[in-house]
């Protein structure tokens, strides 16, 4: 038998694009696409990982930072339905980082208020993202064609 070798990735975060021609790792705080049929890497995106404004203001002076090796890197990492957006979220910091395929200077940065981050995903319109405070507060919706418009949901 013939194995690949082993890839580094965080947290099971592994996704096929959806017409499989692409694999997306986490890798604490970074993204790698390799293609699925010779595992080459095809794109890497780094993914700021520094807690939010608001996390910062929030964290009391005693408390360390933490780093992406106790949980504070990548959490959430997804293909949009098109295979063209990357998402990547670091619930514990309250960040999204969105990246295109095609376009490494395009990217978009969101940060969660007050009220947290539990979750974000791409909607499945591929141009919006989803993200989900703690305690089921709220939900926004944020365009990433509108300039990051922030339309909260209950």
């Amino acid at each position: 038998m013939d194995f690949t070798e082993i890839y580094k990735q965080t947290a099971s975060l592994v996704n096929f694009s959806p017409g499989g021609h692409f694999i997306l790792a986490a890798v604490q705080d970074r993204l790698i696409v390799r293609r699925s049929d010779s595992f080459q890497i095809v794109r890497t995106c780094l993914v700021d990982i520094s807690p939010s404004a608001t996390l910062r203001a929030l964290a009391s002076s005693t408390k360390p930072a933490a780093s992406a090796q106790d949980g504070g890197g990548i959490t959430h990492a997804q293909w949009s339905a098109d295979s063209e957006l990357l998402l990547a979220a670091c619930a514990k910091r309250g960040r999204v980082s969105v990246f295109k395929m095609r376009d490494e200077a395009w990217n978009a940065s969101i940060e969660a208020g007050a009220e947290g981050l539990v979750k974000a995903e791409l909607a499945p319109d591929a141009r919006s993202v989803l993200c989900f405070s703690e305690w089921g507060v709220s939900a926004a919706s944020l365009s990433l064609l509108a300039g990051g418009q922030r339309a909260m949901l209950s």
